[in-house]
């Protein structure tokens, strides 16, 4: 069983250091320490750079922090799912209440249009799915 939490793992990695910023500064990683069995599906920090700059801007707005937690929330879902499991199912429904559709194809496992690139990064308060996109939720495209 691992020993670290979310938290712990993603601040010694180099690949999501943007989405950990933000889960601090938007106070989202409290949630997480709260109970277990959660997965995230963590976008790159180079999923966070190919954003437009406006968007990217917005999102991150001292001014916006209540979008900030509607996207970070948008990648976590309750349940530890590891890859076999992701397989398998076919939507979850993330912290915000969205549903995310799940596919695999060609030995790819795809969350929308966003492909995990590096897959169950275990924890002991639940799975770890880096993603190649961010998952904008509808609601912040308007």
């Amino acid at each position: 069983m691992p020993r670290m939490s979310l938290i712990e793992i993603s601040k010694k990695t180099t690949d999501f250091k943007t989405y950990l910023s933000a889960l601090i500064l938007s106070g989202v990683a409290d949630i997480l320490t709260e109970s277990s069995g959660y997965t995230l599906f963590v976008p790159s920090d180079e999923a966070f750079d190919s954003l437009d700059k406006n968007l990217y801007s917005e999102i991150f707005s001292k001014n916006k922090l209540h979008q900030l937690k509607l996207l970070l929330k948008n990648h976590i879902v309750k349940g530890k799912y590891d890859a076999l499991d992701l397989e398998e199912v076919k939507e979850l429904r993330t912290l915000e209440g969205n549903t995310l559709h799940l596919g695999e194809y060609n030995g790819v496992i795809y969350v929308e249009n966003a492909k995990i690139i590096n897959e169950d990064i275990e924890t002991k308060d639940g799975m770890v799915q880096i993603i190649d996109e961010v998952l904008i939720p509808d609601s912040m495209l308007k």
